[in-house]
């Protein structure tokens, strides 16, 4: 399963909620009928979910789901997780991946020295930036071509170039 939302609040009176993103494709919540769930007062479990309309409104999602008519039926999807099935994801060009299909790579120098595992994604205005957490030390990776030399997804493994500004001689 793929987290594509978390529910953040209530809209309206007649079982909306607003939504926060987590998808590169936001149209995905304008053309896909079905969610999988996972609500914060049922740990554990997964609700398949129909949604009855949906729309964008900034860089929100506003869904109603089948079964929840008033804000108080809704107050009970609050920190709702909403996930897709993997075989559901939207095609992306080659050489390109998914967040999910990354975290947890091992990285290695192209000289083979492995220094770390990519532990998270900062998504900054500029390009992403991967995290890794090295034995002693994290080391920040942008998420550039010049950098990112390999990414094998079935050896779990990134090969990186380490460029001169990112060596730390103090």
């Amino acid at each position: 399963m793929i987290l594509v939302g978390r529910v953040t609040s209530t809209h309206g009176l007649l079982g909306e909620v607003k939504v926060s993103v987590l998808t590169d494709f936001p149209e995905r919540f304008l053309e896909d009928r079905f969610y999988f769930l996972s609500i914060s007062s049922e740990p554990g479990k997964m609700v398949k979910m129909e949604v009855e309309k949906s729309r964008l409104q900034g860089s929100k999602a506003v869904m109603k789901f089948r079964g929840f008519s008033s804000i108080d039926e809704a107050k009970k999807l609050k920190g709702a997780e909403i996930y897709i099935e993997e075989a559901d994801l939207k095609p992306i060009p080659p050489d390109t991946f998914y967040q999910f299909q990354i975290i947890g790579l091992d990285v290695y120098l192209e000289t083979g020295e492995l220094i770390g595992k990519l532990t998270e994604i900062l998504d900054l205005p500029s390009n992403d930036v991967y995290v890794v957490q090295g034995k002693k030390e994290v080391i920040l990776v942008p998420a550039l071509k010049k950098v990112i030399k390999k990414i094998d997804l079935e050896q779990k493994k990134m090969w990186i170039k380490l460029l001169e500004e990112f060596i730390n001689e103090d």
